[in-house]
Formats: structure tokens, C-alpha cells, sequence
């Protein structure tokens, strides 16, 4: 089911997230192993990733499988070519496209009915499941910016000294997208 979710986040995120916020949603918005985004991203890049899933309840005595899930969308904004004394404005206050203004905009997104709308479409379709999703994906939790070298956005230059971050991202958590499957006796 992990991939009905990622793919519902995904296009959720394709479809509402403006051009004003992130530039060619289809290539800056992509599902990825983790969370470090595509060598050939923009300076905004929302990269969609698996966390883990859990059991919410150990007490279902074998009859059923309860799974929830953990999605997360991690934003990376490229500053590399803003002067280091205005990284922080340039993260927080100055342009609609920065990382603050972002990061809400996914947090928004992603808490939607339609995502597990889709998810169900999907998996009853692809799949035919015995069972349902009951719970939609919930924002758990964003992390703080964290700062990013060359490394991260894919571009080491082992000539380049300088020793200032290429950028910042920052993890929003998604939890919940339950699904219960009926297992037998």
C-alpha cells in the first residue's frame, strides 16, 4: 500500500502547489528513495519518501492487519548563490518561493481527504484488497532547516573550497493512512 500513498502525495502535491511556490511541479516534485533531491532539481525540491509503518494496535488477536504509514516530503532549497549574510531572509521572509512558505504549502496538501480518496481508487483497482484505508494521512511533525553541502544536491566539486552551505531542507512527517486487512482465523 506504501506505494499508493506515495503516489497519491505526489500528485496531490503536482496538482495544488502553484507555480508561484515551485517551478515545474513535474520534475521539482518527485517520488525518491530519500530525501536528497534529483541532480537535476531547481532551487526548490520536494522529494516524496517512505518513513516506516507500524502497527497502531497489537490487540486485534489475529483476525485482522492494521498498518499505518509514515510519508515524508522532504523540501530542499538550493542558496547557494545567495549571499550568506541573507540565507535566512532569503529561507524565511523574502520570496513566496522560499523554504517556510513551502513546507506550509505541503503541510496543507498532503492533510486532505482526496489523498486517501485516491489511495483507495488506486488500490482497489490495481490490487483488488480485502480490507480499507480509515485513516487519513495526518502532519505529525516538520523538522528544523537543516544545512546541506554540495553533496546533498549532487554537484561535489572536489576543487571547491568553500565551505558555506549549497542549501537547506527540511522534513515534514506525515502520519496515519491505516489500512485494516481482514487476515482470517
Amino acid at each position: 500500500m506504501i506505494h499508493f500513498w506515495l503516489d497519491a502525495v505526489t500528485n496531490r502535491l503536482r496538482s495544488v502547489l502553484t507555480d508561484s511556490l515551485i517551478e515545474d511541479r513535474n520534475k521539482n516534485i518527485l517520488i525518491m528513495p530519500d530525501g536528497k533531491p534529483a541532480a537535476t532539481g531547481g532551487v526548490i525540491f520536494i522529494a516524496v519518501h517512505p518513513g516506516g509503518s507500524f502497527n497502531p494496535r497489537l490487540d486485534t488477536y489475529g483476525q485482522t492487519l492494521e498498518e499505518s504509514y509514515e510519508i515524508i516530503c522532504t523540501v530542499s532549497q538550493r542558496t547557494r548563490n545567495v549571499p550568506e549574510d541573507r540565507v535566512g531572509e532569503s529561507m524565511f521572509i523574502q520570496t513566496t518561493k522560499s523554504l517556510s512558505r513551502i513546507v506550509l504549502g505541503v503541510r496543507n496538501a498532503v492533510s486532505s481527504v482526496g489523498i486517501m480518496q485516491a489511495t483507495i481508487k488506486a488500490a482497489m483497482t490495481a490490487e483488488n484488497v480485502s480490507g480499507d484505508v480509515v485513516e487519513v494521512l495526518r502532519w505529525s511533525r516538520t523538522n528544523p532547516p537543516v544545512p546541506r553541502d554540495k553533496s546533498w544536491f549532487m554537484s561535489a566539486d572536489p576543487y571547491d573550497t568553500d565551505s558555506q552551505p549549497s542549501g537547506f531542507s527540511c522534513e515534514i512527517v506525515f502520519t496515519g493512512g491505516t489500512t485494516i486487512t481482514g487476515i482470517g482465523c
